[in-house]
């Protein structure tokens, strides 16, 4: 009877197994340099402000950017993480001091990024400036996509700002 492997982060399903994996893959070295890393950054930057916006469209189009956009995030952050060899998901006693104050510092950098986010959205509804009856009502923007992008943005921004902070694999 094999023992049942711990997991570190029960939410994520991190297994020491998946993180050494990772450490010592060479599959997705393409993603690993610095110009891949940096060109998924910015297309999951733009799919994020895409997908929150498409409660704002018309309702058709707003299901299917919604949910194209979803999937795109979804896998987006799933190369994202990919690319960090799991770094930013990974418990101290699998990484090194270097690794261990990257992931550190990128944790204190997201949780700053997405503070500023909800500052503004706060800001944003007190502000409500009403340039005609229905210009900017909460029920136009303010719908599933903007949730999700929400989620997604907390779940895949320490290892989005482990991917613009790391020297590339191709640079070391």
């Amino acid at each position: 009877m094999s023992k049942k492997e711990k997991q570190f982060w029960p939410i994520e399903g991190v297994t020491r197994n998946e993180v050494i994996k990772s450490q010592k893959d060479t599959r997705f070295n393409y993603l690993r340099t610095r110009k891949s890393r940096r060109a998924m950054i910015a297309g999951l930057t733009l799919m994020t402000i895409l997908v929150a916006l498409s409660s704002a469209l018309p309702s058709k189009v707003s299901s299917y950017v919604g949910t194209l956009g979803g999937l795109v995030l979804l896998s987006g952050y799933l190369l994202i993480r990919t690319s960090v060899r799991h770094i930013a998901d990974s418990p101290d006693e699998l990484l090194d001091e270097r690794q261990i104050a990257l992931r550190d510092r990128s944790y204190l950098h997201s949780y700053r990024i997405i503070s500023s986010i909800f500052a503004l959205i706060i800001v944003a509804l007190f502000i409500r400036i009403d340039l005609s009856e229905s210009a900017f009502e909460i029920a136009d923007w303010w719908g599933t996509g903007a949730c999700f992008s929400l989620i997604m943005l907390m779940a895949g921004l320490p290892s989005m700002v482990v991917a613009w902070l790391e020297k590339g694999e191709d640079e070391i």
